[in-house]
């Protein structure tokens, strides 16, 4: 079973390894996320890289079984609406951290 966690906070991460070690195989990616435009992302990453990752970290949120996230993030949103249609996993466990 497989947790995946989307946060840019810490302790979130360091509590989520400690309780889902016994029963979850948690998946989260260490990424500099940044509030900056487009171009300066591209600047920052390179077309590809940006793409890459982005693509990465979306095939490994639907192939989880669980999911630890925040609605109030458009990509958690995305994360959210897809797997719960295409991924078929609509009644699979989300937590929403915005209100937890």
């Amino acid at each position: 079973r497989t947790m995946f966690l989307s946060t840019e906070d810490p302790e979130v991460v360091t509590e989520a390894l400690a309780w889902g070690r016994a029963a979850w195989s948690v998946v989260h990616f260490r990424e500099n996320r940044t509030n900056a435009d487009v171009a300066t992302m591209r600047r920052q990453r390179g077309y590809g890289r940006a793409t890459l990752q982005s693509f990465l970290n979306l095939e490994a949120a639907l192939e989880a079984d669980a999911w630890v996230c925040t609605l109030t993030s458009n990509w958690c949103q995305l994360i959210d609406e897809l797997r719960s249609t295409v991924g078929g996993k609509a009644s699979a466990p989300f937590v929403n951290l915005a209100h937890a």
